[in-house]
């Protein structure tokens, strides 16, 4: 199996998602910058690349928010489907029940 075929079904839908995987390189070369900065004894400037890390961290976590609630809505949707898919029987036997077998003077409302 290719590298790219094992974690395209291994990895989370977020991590799928268009708007992370625009804003996950950024974030991973601002952290690394930081970390070569570091290690070249240029720690003052570090913090710059850190502070770019910050923002794109942020960009992450507001996509990786946005997709997980795409993911909610999309399994709220398909249990509704399959709820009223399970229910149609049910509502369609019932619809004849009423019609076929109503009482002579017709159902008696009550308040």
């Amino acid at each position: 199996m290719r590298c790219e075929e094992h974690l395209r079904t291994t990895l989370s839908p977020v991590f799928r998602s268009e708007g992370y995987r625009e804003w996950f390189p950024v974030a991973t070369t601002w952290i690394i910058c930081a970390e070569l900065l570091v290690d070249s004894g240029l720690s003052e400037k570090a913090w710059s690349a850190l502070l770019s890390f910050k923002d794109a961290k942020h960009h992450l976590l507001q996509q990786e928010r946005k997709e997980l609630e795409l993911q909610v809505r999309k399994r709220t949707q398909a249990a509704g489907s399959e709820k009223n898919k399970a229910m149609l029987p049910l509502r369609n036997h019932f619809v004849d029940l009423l019609a076929k077998e109503a009482p002579e003077k017709g159902w008696i409302s009550q308040k």
